[in-house]
């Protein structure tokens, strides 16, 4: 895989007034809180270790789609927090790593 390639592999746009987009928000829309919960659990889980958004959807089973959304949410809540740190996702793209309030240390977060 060229250079080129695999920088649009790790670039994932958003489609937020896309009329599927739309549609697909509204369908989902009664089980958002147990998704984020999931992602939550999962997360706290993972203890300082954390997890990358891969990560994440693999051990929830939650698409990329839905759970993206529902991480982001959770971060602008304050319950989980973005680190300093990475990790390599399956195609080779470094990943944040996503660890829970309890988990997190404001200032001792150091990049690796």
């Amino acid at each position: 895989m060229n250079a080129i390639a695999k920088h649009e592999q790790c670039q994932l746009p958003l489609f937020e007034f896309a009329r599927t987009s739309q549609a697909a928000a509204a369908r989902i829309a009664p089980v958002t809180g147990t998704l984020a919960a999931r992602i939550r659990e999962a997360i706290q889980a993972a203890g300082f270790g954390g997890l990358t958004d891969e990560e994440g959807c693999r051990q929830t089973d939650i698409s990329q789609n839905s759970y993206r959304p529902r991480r982001v949410q959770l971060e602008r809540d304050g319950l989980i927090f973005r680190t300093t740190r990475t990790r390599p996702t399956a195609s080779g793209c470094a990943a944040v790593i996503f660890v829970s309030r309890e988990h997190f240390t404001p200032g001792a977060e150091v990049a690796q």
